[in-house]
């Protein structure tokens, strides 16, 4: 009976629809147990017209913004009355995380005359697509709403041959070259030179994530 029931807790047993988890599965380990990141944030500014809803909307931008990157059992939630709670297990490169969190996003594709084309407001979307044919490198599909896909096509009608540059709080992140007009709202963005599939897949993750996550409702620090 000793040896069945040590064996059942150290892997489990399904029968049927009813499923037995081992205890490893069945307990929730904490950042201490499991090693992570915790951190804590706080409002800049807690006298803004409707605080309540902004700060649940920056916890829910920020879970997103963690979601996206692949962190799907992070936790982020309200403390007190001014501050978020972010804890993320199992985290390898905890300033890659809080590149990710503080990142501002404030998005602008601009023209080479340094116009801005279209802002994150205007992106419907942003994905990791492939980049070409045999499927070997990563590029970021993008779809505009009907707005910024009239003024996108306009400008790479006009720049054709040239670099539309994407800033993220007038950082640049990337300049894509236009390589025919792009009719219709939806575009790929290629040009990271990894040399690895993996490394292309990294670098456009990541890009998709910056111009998908948009900004946060309001300021932490």
């Amino acid at each position: 009976l000793i040896v069945v029931v040590a064996f059942l807790a150290l892997n489990g047993l399904q029968v049927g629809k009813y499923i037995l988890k081992p205890v490893s599965g069945a307990i929730s380990l904490g950042l201490d147990l499991r090693g992570g990141v915790s951190t804590e944030y706080i409002a800049v500014d807690t006298s803004v017209e409707n605080f309540d809803t902004l700060l649940s909307g920056t916890v829910a931008a920020l879970r997103t913004r963690l979601t996206n990157a692949g962190f799907t059992e992070a936790n982020v939630a309200v403390q007190g009355t001014d501050r978020i709670l972010v804890e993320i297990p199992d985290v390898d490169d905890p300033e890659e995380v809080a590149r990710i969190i503080g990142t501002p996003a404030h998005l602008e594709f601009r023209d080479p005359n340094g116009n801005v084309v279209v802002e994150g407001k205007d992106i419907k979307r942003a994905g990791v697509n492939y980049a070409n044919d045999e499927k070997t490198l990563y590029g970021v599909g993008f779809e505009l709403d009907a707005a910024g896909a009239k003024a996108f096509e306009n400008a790479t009608r006009e720049f054709l041959g040239q670099a539309i540059s994407i800033y993220l709080d007038d950082e640049l992140i990337s300049a894509p070259t236009v390589q025919a007009v792009i009719a219709g709202g939806n575009g790929i963005i290629t040009g990271s030179n990894s040399s690895s599939s993996e490394d292309s897949y990294n670098w456009a993750r990541n890009l998709a994530m910056l111009i998908q996550s948009g900004a946060l409702p309001m300021d932490i620090a």
